[in-house]
């Protein structure tokens, strides 16, 4: 049901977004998201957050991916998505995203 909701409400937040007059409207629209979420004063939590939203496009892009006929846009954009959201799983513990905590959180398997 909760997953149900987060689709219909993210369909509305992305109508309303292509509507914004300009980049601060946009920029307001995500800073209320993050406020609301209670996740803007607080950078791990900011950090997990964002992972989470990174988790969720990885998915689907994969599954995107897997055929052919979309070309190697998909795949790219599915390795992107997993690369962004092992930096955050680093960010999101507090670390300093250095080149061996990066290869450490690498190694570990995704949730």
């Amino acid at each position: 049901m909760a997953n149900a909701l987060l689709g219909a409400v993210q369909v509305e937040a992305m109508l309303v977004e292509s509507a914004a007059t300009g980049p601060e409207d946009l920029a307001a629209a995500h800073r209320q998201q993050l406020a609301t979420a209670g996740v803007s004063d607080d950078v791990e939590k900011l950090a997990a957050f964002l992972r989470w939203q990174a988790l969720r496009v990885a998915g689907p892009l994969q599954l995107v991916a897997q055929d052919p006929s979309t070309g190697p846009i998909p795949l790219a954009a599915a390795h992107a998505a997993e690369g962004l959201q092992k930096l955050l799983r680093v960010a999101d513990t507090g670390q300093v995203p250095d080149v061996e905590a990066v290869k450490a959180s690498s190694s570990r398997t995704c949730p």
